[in-house]
């Protein structure tokens, strides 16, 4: 659990370090930002679908944390938005596989 957690609750780290760091100096680190957002959608669509009971729901909670941690010159909107993706993503991988790990 804590392993996978570590893991999870890293992706949106970098991805919001490299969009609000880097990408000015270097643009392909955009190829960076958009795995991070590729590989945080899942599991923040799937929690959103439980906590909202709703694809669409879930859709636009995406959309708005994902791209509040990405485009937001906020300082309290993409720092929150980055505590959320964090949490969710972390706990989600740390189930996983400590679900996996107990099917064996």
């Amino acid at each position: 659990m804590v392993a996978g957690s570590a893991i999870g609750g890293i992706v949106p780290i970098f991805t919001y370090l490299i969009k609000h760091h880097e990408v000015t100096s270097n643009p392909y680190m955009w190829i960076f930002v958009t795995g991070g957002l590729i590989y945080s959608f899942n599991a923040v669509f799937d929690f959103a679908k439980i906590a909202f009971s709703s694809e669409i729901k879930a859709g636009g909670f995406v959309l708005l944390v994902e791209g509040a941690m990405t485009f937001s010159s906020t300082p309290a909107v993409f720092r929150t938005a980055l505590v959320f993706l964090i949490v969710i993503n972390a706990l989600a991988s740390g189930m996983n596989i400590a679900l996996a790990s107990k099917s064996k």
